[in-house]
């Protein structure tokens, strides 16, 4: 449930810019920030336009940084890298229409060969290579045959030339030895096993730079950043699962940070219900599939799991307290039903118009099931459509820290700090964390290029909305507001 905000609304309409205008030495250090974020999302799109292959768009985001800070070395290195690539792949394509242009001349195909080195021409007219081709494909068109066979037997020589030094570059490189990834972790191994941590981590590290897709020291690194970045830890988790998606311990690493760190409990089970068909008997993941059931309110399934653990291990006393915990809870005061019913039922009632009764049901839902996150956010958009914005807020931010991941409920929590509670720092960095997943987000780009104007941080809005029609050059309300900043320049 998204909570009825529009990005057309004006914030520097809003009450928090009359508190907030004058303060300007309260405010450089967020005006310092706007700008240091707007060259992270930048930065973040650079990224994925470079994952895409999409050279020149790179190009255009790494100038806009430089137009931010002209002494930023990141983005200084960045294009001159981009410039050498675009010039590299400019080049490859002209050899490509160059070797493409011989061998129609050699098939006698010359007004094919001639009509793509015009085009070359046209678009390089410099281009000296493709000028003499051009002139020979013109002779050959003239000359006899001999003299024709004579140049073909010239060209062949040169493509086998060239055949030659490619296969001798490739025998060089083959030459060359590396060292299994096995024998260089057994050393690793060692470290770990004496508790040396960090350095650990930094031979796992460069053992990925030559062997990035070993697995088990992406588990490892997962396990040894899990008490120093959370981030690193799943996200190393996530690839040992992706190179071996059949390993068990990789699953249960990267199912228990998802269930116990971040509460993405349908993940996490998806992952224990995949490990069960590898093994059916493992009784980890059968108590933890069945502690997510108890989170789900699925009583009599928990009881399946839990006895399934007796089946297996009569004497395992751990399972025996679970059932016997899921039994006391029957005979409590608890709403048996599941909590999906629990919230379709509430989802009626809010399309009926009915937020009162909607509300009680959904406290009703987080009394028994706690840790159902989407309940969470949707009580604090009722709780905010009643007027009631302290318990709004204690729901909104409940959500995010359930599910940290779910964009829809950190734009609920970040729209509430920036109008409500005025924390614009809290609200842009929800944002940032947004386009870090999503650099395209433009709901996010649109709230950063307001939170801009509300600081009268005028070129840095118009950053924003011109990354939006990087995006989206069709949007209108970008191209709109940039219109709007351009007159409020002029007016200046």
């Amino acid at each position: 449930m998204k909570k009825n905000t529009s990005n057309n609304f004006d914030f520097l309409n809003l009450p928090v810019k009359q508190e907030f205008s004058g303060g300007q030495i309260q405010a450089k250090g967020l005006v310092d920030g706007i700008r240091k974020n707007a060259i992270e999302i930048l930065n973040s799109l650079c990224y994925v336009e470079l994952l895409e292959r999409k050279w020149e768009s790179a190009l255009k985001s790494v100038e806009k940084i430089l137009d931010l800070d002209a002494e930023n070395e990141t983005a200084k290195e960045n294009k001159v890298y981009l410039d050498k690539q675009i010039a590299f792949h400019k080049s490859m394509l002209e050899e490509e229409i160059l070797f493409k242009a011989r061998v129609l001349t050699k098939n006698g195909s010359y007004i094919q060969a001639l009509e793509i080195l015009e085009q070359m021409l046209s678009e390089n007219p410099e281009h000296k290579e493709a000028k003499a081709l051009y002139d020979k494909v013109v002779e050959f068109a003239n000359v006899d045959e001999t003299v024709r066979h004579n140049v073909e037997e010239l060209q062949v020589k040169d493509f086998k030339q060239t055949q030659s030094m490619t296969t001798m570059e490739e025998s060089v490189k083959s030459a060359k030895k590396t060292i299994p990834p096995e024998e260089l972790y057994q050393e690793i191994h060692l470290i770990i096993d004496n508790g040396q941590d960090k350095e650990a981590i930094s031979k796992l590290e460069n053992l990925l730079k030559q062997h990035p897709n070993f697995a088990l020291a992406h588990n490892d690194l997962g396990v040894l950043y899990f008490d120093i970045d959370k981030s690193k830890s799943l996200a190393h988790y996530e690839k040992a699962v992706i190179i071996e998606p059949n390993n068990i311990t990789f699953q249960k690493n990267l199912a228990d940070f998802y269930f116990i760190e971040q509460k993405r409990f349908q993940d996490a089970l998806e992952i224990y219900n995949n490990i069960l068909k590898i093994n059916p008997k493992d009784i980890e993941t059968l108590a933890s599939i069945g502690k997510v059931c108890e989170i789900f309110g699925n009583y009599d399934d928990a009881k399946v799991f839990y006895n399934n653990i007796l089946a297996i291990e009569p004497w395992n006393f751990k399972a025996r307290e679970m059932l016997d915990n899921l039994d006391s809870k029957k005979t409590q005061n608890f709403d048996l039903r599941s909590p999906e019913e629990i919230y379709n039922n509430a989802k009626t009632m809010i399309e009926s118009g009915n937020e009162q009764d909607a509300i009680k049901e959904l406290i009703t839902l987080t009394t028994n099931h706690p840790y159902f996150a989407v309940a969470h956010n949707d009580l604090g958009v009722l709780y905010y459509n009643a007027g009631n914005k302290n318990k709004a807020i204690e729901h909104y931010e409940t959500a995010v820290r359930l599910e940290t991941g779910n964009t829809t409920f950190k734009k609920n929590l970040a729209d509430f700090y920036l109008i409500e509670s005025h924390k614009i720092e809290e609200s842009l960095k929800i944002y940032v964390e947004i386009l870090d997943q999503n650099p395209k987000d433009l709901e996010v780009l649109f709230s950063i290029a307001f939170i801009s104007e509300l600081f009268d941080r005028l070129d840095d809005a118009k950053v924003f909305y011109n990354i939006i029609l990087d995006i989206e050059p069709w949007n209108t309300n970008a191209r709109l507001k940039i219109d709007e900043l351009e007159n409020k320049t002029f007016a200046f």
